[in-house]
């Protein structure tokens, strides 16, 4: 993957400024693991761009921007009795659409400034609690800890449960389990990824969904004991390569990222059936093109990094066979 993906890929998958420190924080905590001295750490976040991402970590910690935690935990605000479980406005019944992912305008570090772009959810369409919950966290995001200085105070704060949210203090942790009751959901555990030795197919309970013969490579990926996974790779389509991000989210637990896609006013978006028979969402823009479809038991997602013509989309989604993810 070429730089300018890498950081289109980077921007894409960063809902805000606060996101973007805590991915570095949880950087800092896994490289320093590499020299013995915390125990690694997951970005749950999913930036296919993990190599660029850690040198910015590592740039901003040898600048001094985040500090570590060397004088314990600050002093948080008692937590809020939990919310007691409501149930989520009724899912639409609208044609999968991106204005039916749509989680609205929000700002994002672009790198030297803020900017701004239209957000979509990666776990299900409006009104599905898993949607409800990833809206209302990151919403939580954007307005905790603006001066990053809880960041500052609990650099390398970590329960042991909530490691796939990256969370740096309790509260987090605490606004974490009640949105998990308000909506029914679980958390995610049992992380594993392509150090383990297993395949993608093995590690998410899956068939295997990627025919064999279409040129299709899967580089980095990580995965959760429920199924949920996040993979990276790309696909030879004749002359053309797609790098693409392959996101499964499982129906039932919670997962926080979310996909920056500019404006949806800016895609050409139509229904597009497999030959499997399973009905998808395809959008394509000058510089990006999207796959979802809304499964049984999960919600899928693919983010491809560049443009494609509707005959390309439709091959590479061809190459994915969905009938073998539940």
């Amino acid at each position: 993957m070429n730089p300018m993906k890498l950081q289109k890929a980077y921007d894409c998958l960063t809902p805000s400024p606060a996101s973007k420190a805590r991915m570095m924080n949880a950087l800092l905590a896994r490289a320093d693991a590499r020299r013995g001295r915390f125990r690694l750490r997951r970005l749950a976040l999913a930036a296919a761009v993990n190599v660029l991402v850690i040198g910015l970590a590592w740039a901003a910690y040898s600048a001094g921007w985040l500090a570590g935690n060397s004088g314990g935990a600050a002093r948080l605000a008692p937590a809020a009795s939990p919310a007691p479980v409501l149930a989520p406005p009724p899912a639409t019944t609208e044609p999968l659409s991106l204005e039916a992912l749509s989680m609205g305008v929000r700002s994002f570090d672009a790198g030297g400034g803020t900017a701004e772009g239209e957000f979509i959810s990666l776990q299900g369409v409006r009104g599905s609690p898993e949607y409800e919950a990833a809206l209302a966290w990151q919403d939580f995001l954007d307005s905790y800890d603006p001066d990053g200085s809880l960041l500052a105070a609990n650099g390398g704060w970590s329960d042991g449960v909530h490691g796939a949210y990256l969370c740096y203090t309790p509260e987090m942790a605490e606004e974490i389990d009640t949105l998990c009751q308000q909506y029914g959901l679980s958390l995610l555990s049992g992380y594993t990824d392509n150090s383990s030795g297993q395949s993608l197919f093995a590690a998410a309970g899956t068939g295997d969904f990627l025919d064999p013969d279409g040129g299709i490579e899967l580089g980095w990926y990580y995965a959760y004991a429920g199924g949920s996974f996040h993979a990276e790779g790309s696909a030879q389509l004749g002359l053309e390569v797609l790098d693409f991000q392959l996101t499964r989210a499982v129906k039932g637990s919670f997962s926080e990222p979310i996909l920056n896609i500019g404006s949806a006013a800016d895609y050409e978006q139509w229904t597009y059936t497999t030959a499997g028979g399973t009905e998808l969402l395809l959008a394509r823009s000058p510089g990006q093109a999207l796959v979802a479809t809304d499964l049984e038991r999960s919600f899928v997602t693919c983010n491809i990094l560049s443009g494609a013509g509707r005959g390309t989309l439709e091959a590479f989604a061809e190459l994915i066979d969905f009938t073998a993810i539940p």
